[in-house]
């Protein structure tokens, strides 16, 4: 049997596309609920990244957080507050090159991501 991309799937994926951050599958439930369920949030996110239109990310757990895979982001991730923020400056295009041309190696695509805190954290924390 064939899946399809059904009005939920549509749902979670213009959600996800919208979203100025990655959102993990229990946001995006939140979000949608009562018109999902979770086991549908599930099922839409694992169609979606088969099809190759979400991305994830893991900042160290195993909590995936999904985005959209036609947006080149990069991610600031905080890990007091959990807070995660967006960049788009890519510092990696170079490094990509050298990589690629050392190893002669086909690089797809990056993730990159910086792990530390935030300010808000530091100053409560009162390292500011």
């Amino acid at each position: 049997m064939a899946k399809k991309y059904t009005e939920n799937r549509k749902k979670i994926f213009n959600l996800i596309t919208n979203s100025e951050k990655p959102l993990n599958a229990d946001q995006i439930y939140d979000i949608l609920r009562p018109d999902v369920n979770l086991s549908t949030v599930y099922r839409g996110i694992e169609y979606l990244q088969s099809k190759k239109l979400i991305r994830s990310v893991s900042f160290g757990s195993v909590i995936k957080y999904f985005y959209s895979s036609n947006q080149h982001k990069h991610f600031l991730y905080c890990e007091d507050c959990h807070e995660i923020m967006v960049f788009n400056d890519c510092a990696a295009e170079k490094l990509q090159k050298a990589v690629t041309k050392k190893f002669n190696f086909n690089i797809d695509d990056h993730v990159f991501y910086f792990v530390g805190t935030c300010e808000k954290c530091q100053k409560k924390r009162g390292d500011m």
